[in-house]
């Protein structure tokens, strides 16, 4: 297969997992967030406390465009911030406890459209499914720590 060929395999590839997950759909998972929202509030939801720097920096966002999510998370009452006493020029941010409530419904509903497209496979494929995933992220990020072992 040549260079173009591959390319374009995977570029198919890439815009059928993004259909097949609902990624551009503007209501993430039925919710009232996109992608990106939900991304954003998956990583404040992860971490405890992380600065808005850091959000650009392992998102790779346009700081103005994450400000003015922050903004609407503040407004939302999904978030809180506070000084970050190792620089006080940035915010340390965390969910608040309807931050929380939604982050975990996210969580869910993630959960379950997955498993409800590994229902509709047969007996050990899912296991196969991620399987090649985690061949995918190791090849493309070597520095990648492999998946738990599949049982």
């Amino acid at each position: 297969m040549s260079d173009t060929a591959l390319i374009e395999t995977a570029r198919d590839f890439n815009r059928f997992y993004t259909n097949f997950l609902g990624l551009l759909n503007k209501a993430y998972l039925d919710s009232p967030f996109t992608l990106t929202d939900a991304r954003i509030l998956f990583e404040i939801g992860s971490h405890d406390g992380i600065s808005a720097a850091a959000l650009v920096r392992d998102l790779h966002l346009d700081p103005a465009y994450l400000s003015r999510i922050l903004k609407r998370f503040r407004a939302e009452g999904l978030i809180e911030t506070s000084p970050d006493p190792a620089d006080l020029r940035s915010q340390i941010i965390d969910v608040t406890d309807r931050g929380r409530a939604q982050f975990e419904e996210l969580g869910r509903r993630a959960n379950a459209q997955i498993a409800a497209r590994f229902d509709n496979l047969a007996i050990g494929e899912p296991q196969a499914v991620v399987s090649a995933m985690d061949t995918i992220r190791l090849l493309l990020d070597p520095a990648a720590k492999p998946a738990p072992a599949i049982i």
